[in-house]
């Protein structure tokens, strides 16, 4: 995640899944920052894992929330005022639901221009089933990263042609 976001420099990433924002969401940040420019928009569902995220950046991470805009919602349609005109960066990283994460693919798809960087993790679990074969067989998109196990429970990076 860290090193996408400093070699493809987007301007901002969309990532649904917060959690409570020590993983993903802290790499993608941590390269914002190192990039000194750059605003990842991270959407939670769940109020109490979303509250825990808001708190650890600001007392603990506040250097990094610059860099961030916490989120609380169940829908994509909650990062609608947040997209603009197109998607540079999406990070899928939501619930353990394949038909989930291709309905969000879907959502986004319409604001992918060329060079766009598609990132999922959990690329080799269940939540995957769905999106596997439509972005495989999408000459639109190359894989450019996959990491398996023993590294990974699988994380794939696409970027738009």
């Amino acid at each position: 995640l860290y090193d996408t976001i400093l070699k493809y420099k987007p301007e901002h990433c969309f990532e649904i899944g917060t959690y409570t924002g020590g993983g993903s969401t802290y790499f993608i940040t941590s390269a914002f920052k190192k990039l000194g420019k750059g605003k990842l928009y991270t959407l939670e569902s769940y109020p109490y894992l979303f509250k825990i995220a808001k708190r650890k950046y600001k007392f603990y991470l506040p250097r990094l929330t610059p860099y961030v805009k916490f989120i609380l919602g169940n829908t994509t349609k909650s990062f609608d005022k947040y997209i603009g005109s197109e998607v540079q960066c999406l990070f899928l990283d939501g619930d353990e639901d394949s038909r989930q994460t291709i309905d969000q693919y879907y959502e986004f798809l319409p604001y992918f221009k060329s060079k766009a960087i598609l990132m999922i993790h959990d690329w080799n679990t269940e939540k995957t089933v769905a999106i596997k074969p439509v972005l495989l067989n999408d000459p639109k998109w190359e894989k450019i990263l996959e990491l398996g196990q023993p590294i990974s429970v699988g994380f794939v990076v696409f970027k738009r042609k």
